[in-house]
């Protein structure tokens, strides 16, 4: 088992461990999904892209990030890039529509939303008033009907881009916000 050195709290967030581990064990496998293998190195790259790419799109620390997004690794490189900026990240359940959709959407104050393609018929059915500002789209499709800029989540995974700066971002931070029934 890779454990890293979690003796200083400074170094206790998610962004932080993945860091060092990709420089303690790079080649060793972290994500496999399908036929797709991912090695620590490379989900540290990948989130250093996604932080790049929420960062040109005004994401900052403390703002939210909607995901109405299935699972897949994209997700996971998009979770740890919002969080090595210090963002939160807001999943919805891929099952919503209608008012259940859009009361998380609404709730979450995100700016920025990261989609499935597929699923934009219903951000664009439930949104209404919602003050998107951009959203990051995975997949082909229909992407005009939501109203505001996209950017394809390939152009923000083929970017090159340095760990970003230090923040003051520790372990009693909020990083998620997760929606349960009860």
């Amino acid at each position: 088992m890779h454990r890293p050195d979690l003796s200083d709290p400074a170094q206790r967030t998610l962004g932080s461990v993945l860091r060092h581990q990709a420089e303690r064990i790079p080649d060793e496998l972290f994500v496999q999904a399908g036929q797709g293998r991912y090695s620590y190195g490379r989900v540290d790259e990948l989130a250093n892209a996604w932080a790049a790419g929420l960062r040109d799109l005004g994401v900052g620390q403390g703002d939210t990030v909607a995901f109405f997004l299935r699972s897949g690794p994209e997700f996971v490189f998009a979770t740890f890039g919002a969080m090595k900026l210090g963002a939160i990240w807001v999943p919805t359940n891929v099952d919503y529509k209608g008012e259940w959709l859009r009361g998380s959407l609404a709730d979450s104050r995100a700016r920025v939303l990261v989609v499935d393609a597929d699923l934009i018929p219903r951000v664009a059915e439930a949104a209404g008033d919602l003050p998107l500002a951009h959203a990051v789209v995975r997949g082909d499709g229909e992407v005009g009907a939501l109203g505001c800029p996209v950017t394809p989540v390939a152009e923000i995974e083929d970017r090159k881009a340095a760990e970003p700066e230090a923040l003051e971002i520790g372990p009693g931070d909020t990083a998620a916000v997760l929606w349960t029934s009860g």
